[in-house]
């Protein structure tokens, strides 16, 4: 006989690995490049129109110097992404709007080119990588008897020294 079992599980996987330029206007123009660094990653899984996304957003912090080199300055802004993933699904399951979507991060967005241009513009040159699982509703076939299994019963135990410490 076999019975049927309702479970989540991870019914379609995805993952993104991408490298984004982003231009920056600076209030002084840079006479140097003195770094850049990446914090306050926040990144989350939507559904969308039969569509998987990963939303974030992170601030980019770049240090600069200005005025031959006489004075610097820490640019700040906030980058906001969408990057849609392209989502393998087991066969006979679907995406839906109940499905739960846990999305990691492999690789956290990373400063991996940082250039001055002839025009004072700056390019950051970011890469990151997200992972995602796709959650759902699944069934598992168990085959079940109708035999009990033998349970050693504590009265069978009749035969214990107390005493065998004392040996």
């Amino acid at each position: 006989m076999y019975r049927e079992i309702v479970t989540k599980a991870v019914i379609g996987k995805g993952k993104i690995a991408n490298t984004s330029d982003i231009i920056l206007n600076l209030a002084n123009v840079p006479s140097k490049l003195l770094g850049c660094w990446i914090i306050n990653h926040y990144y989350v899984g939507s559904y969308e129109n039969g569509k998987v996304f990963a939303k974030g957003k992170y601030d980019l912090h770049v240090w600069y110097g200005y005025n031959n080199d006489s004075d610097t300055f820490i640019h700040r802004d906030t980058i906001e992404y969408i990057d849609e993933f392209n989502i393998r699904l087991k066969s006979g399951e679907e995406l839906s709007d109940s499905s739960e979507l846990v999305c990691q991060c492999v690789k956290y967005p990373t400063c991996s080119a940082l250039s001055l241009g002839d025009d004072g513009k700056v390019t950051v040159k970011v890469d990151k990588e997200l992972s995602l699982d796709v959650i759902g509703e699944t069934k598992l076939k168990v085959q079940i008897t109708n035999s009990e299994d033998e349970w050693v019963n504590s009265d069978d135990i009749n035969s214990i020294n107390v005493n065998y410490m004392n040996k």
